[in-house]
């Protein structure tokens, strides 16, 4: 990877619309740490689950983390009791925490934007209210069409139309990333390498958040070392990230830097809970980004080559292009479901749409000490399960937490469904065993099993 930390002069950026975060003007009348301050979170949506406390959770975490990675750049990168120092239970917050109204940015006239204010927050695990859709800018020219004439999606055409910065950085990072507002629009970009025997992947290249007036894109190949405070914002439950396919997000920064993260909002299943008419036409907890996008904002997201290009070297116009709509598009997908319930009040299973990996390593109570199991056998996978290890921890156990892509993660919770249909003794909870399911995609076999089991009664102890 280059070890430039800048962009060329005549650099590309600035045809895209981004600005260099050295050069973008500073607000100094927000905190630094103000994102850590505020309650925008999911986890009073959390409450139906059980949450070990911030100390034991972070002493459990340390003791599996300490014992099962280690930083292949060479700098250990462990969750230690200052990450989580001064946060609350996430059980006491609430999703609607993180729904701010709408704040203007520059606008004509030179008017200072509005500040914003937090939500209410509530006392009970419902949404009862209906945010403000977001106002649409009609372009000013004639809109750019998709091949089969659909409008290509572009963060451009929403008011305020956000500020881009591209941050190559550390320090950079670590001071912008503290002045976002959650809810935030999240995703990763990584080189990939594809050849006969398969696809190589490399480490992670771009980080980028988003919330209402910034896009936050974060070079991290360009950085001798990931940024502390990004690492922060990340592993924070209290800051909601929103995302499609949003785990495999968390998983990779595992992979690559043993970062794990919490906090994380899978869109498809929170629209299935939120939206009736979405839950018919996908049935399924993992949906699609550009699915997401073509149900709620009528619009495409942009593909083809740049999807799969070389992310560790300074971006071009069309990866800033494309990066920044990715992120920008989950917020606003985001904003959309909110705003389908129409003051109805829904009771939402968090469970089925939050991620978070630090829980999935801790070490459940009573557990049995076993041997280091070295394959993905069904009855082991299930042993684990059944006394109540996470789906990373599974991992860890049976040594498969660093291997790229969802292959192993597949295995696992195939075989763990394999076991209790070829045995009908084994107990289990149908709904535990369905988040398992949802945490994965192209389960289509696996649901079939469930609605078997369901039809025959079994998964009720």
């Amino acid at each position: 990877m280059s070890s430039d930390s800048q962009p060329s002069d005549g650099s590309p950026v600035s045809s895209t619309g981004a600005v260099h975060a050295s050069d973008a003007p500073q607000d100094d009348t927000k905190s630094p740490s103000r994102h850590l301050r505020r309650e925008f979170t999911t986890s009073k949506l959390l409450s139906a689950l059980p949450v070990e406390s911030d100390d034991q959770l972070v002493s459990s975490t340390n003791a599996v983390v300490r014992n099962t990675f280690q930083d292949t750049t060479g700098a250990a990168a462990l969750v230690t009791s200052q990450n989580t120092t001064g946060i609350s239970d996430p059980q006491k917050e609430t999703l609607l925490g993180n729904s701010v109204a709408n704040s203007p940015d520059d606008t004509p006239g030179g008017k200072k934007p509005t500040p914003r204010t937090l939500g209410r927050s509530r006392t009970v695990p419902y949404i009862t209210s209906k945010p403000e859709p977001r106002q649409h800018v009609p372009p000013q020219k004639s809109a750019s069409m998709s091949q089969v004439g659909q409008k290509l999606y572009t963060y451009k055409d929403y008011a305020p139309v956000p500020i881009v910065k591209y941050v190559t950085t550390v320090e950079e990072a670590n001071e912008l990333v503290e002045r976002l507002e959650g809810p935030l629009g999240f995703d990763l970009e990584w080189p990939v390498t594809f050849h006969q025997s398969g696809v190589t992947e490399f480490p992670t290249a771009l980080v980028q958040f988003c919330d209402s007036n910034t896009i936050l894109l974060i070079h991290v190949s360009r950085m001798k070392v990931f940024p502390e405070k990004v690492k922060e914002v990340i592993e924070n439950p209290r800051v909601t990230k929103l995302g499609a396919m949003i785990r495999g997000d968390g998983k990779k920064l595992y992979r690559d830097f043993g970062i794990l993260a919490r906090g994380l909002v899978e869109l498809g299943a929170f629209a299935g809970q939120m939206d009736r008419a979405f839950a018919t036409a996908y049935p399924r907890g993992i949906v699609a980004l550009a699915r997401i996008v073509d149900f709620y904002l009528k619009k495409e997201l942009r593909k083809g080559d740049v999807r799969t290009s070389d992310w560790s070297r300074p971006l071009s116009p069309e990866q800033i292009q494309y990066a920044a709509d990715d992120s920008h598009c989950a917020l606003m997908a985001y904003e959309s479901i909110l705003s389908v319930n129409k003051g109805l009040v829904e009771t939402l299973d968090a469970g089925s749409f939050t991620r978070d990996l630090a829980q999935e390593v801790v070490e459940p109570p009573g557990a049995v000490t076993r041997s280091q199991k070295t394959s993905l056998g069904a009855s082991s996978a299930y042993d684990l399960w059944s006394q109540g290890y996470g789906l990373l921890g599974i991992c860890i156990k049976l040594g498969c937490d660093k291997t790229p892509g969802n292959d192993a993660e597949k295995e696992i919770v195939q075989n763990i469904v394999r076991t209790i249909v070829r045995d009908p003794r084994l107990p289990f909870d149908m709904v535990k065993l369905r988040r398992l399911v949802d945490t994965q995609p192209g389960m289509t076999a696996a649901y079939d099993s469930l609605g078997l089991m369901e039809r025959q009664g079994r998964g009720k102890n």
